[in-house]
């Protein structure tokens, strides 16, 4: 079995989707768990959401 290092390399390298579809399986759920984290706390105001990100273009 190939470690997440290898595949990645695999990937950045060859471009091997097996690899990349690999690492998706493995870590998927949790990426995605993380992310619907983070936009529940953002669109749900909970007190412990990180403050929103500031728009580098600002209206005048």
């Amino acid at each position: 079995m190939a470690t997440d290092g290898e595949l990645l390399s695999q990937y950045a390298k060859a471009g091997s989707e097996e690899s990349f579809s690999e690492l998706v399986g493995r870590h998927g759920p949790m990426v995605l768990a993380s992310c619907r984290r983070l936009v529940g706390q953002l669109l749900f105001g909970c007190p412990y959401a990180p403050p929103p990100l500031e728009s580098p273009v600002h209206e005048h």
